[in-house]
């Protein structure tokens, strides 16, 4: 189970990995946190794989849930109340 934890910033933030298709438990953490609609904001296979792709789209937009597959690899995920 991920655990939530507080930055140095008092934001609430969670990490966890998994291979893919996220765990029930994984699952029902992520419930905790998503209160209403939920909106892809970016995807790198439809908006481009560079940094700046990911920051023009995600900056300054809120607390937000990232999943990510790394290539050859698990997939990883985690939560932040803070703005990117």
């Amino acid at each position: 189970m991920p655990s939530l934890k507080l930055n140095s910033e008092g934001h609430q933030e969670f990490l966890f990995e998994s291979k893919c298709a996220l765990k029930e438990n994984e699952k029902g953490f992520l419930k905790l946190f998503i209160t209403g609609q939920t909106t892809l904001m970016y995807r790198a296979s439809l908006h481009g794989y560079s940094a700046n792709d990911f920051h023009s789209r995600s900056d300054n937009k809120g607390a937000t849930i990232s999943l990510l597959k790394l290539k050859d690899g698990p997939c990883i995920g985690g939560f932040t109340n803070a703005n990117w």
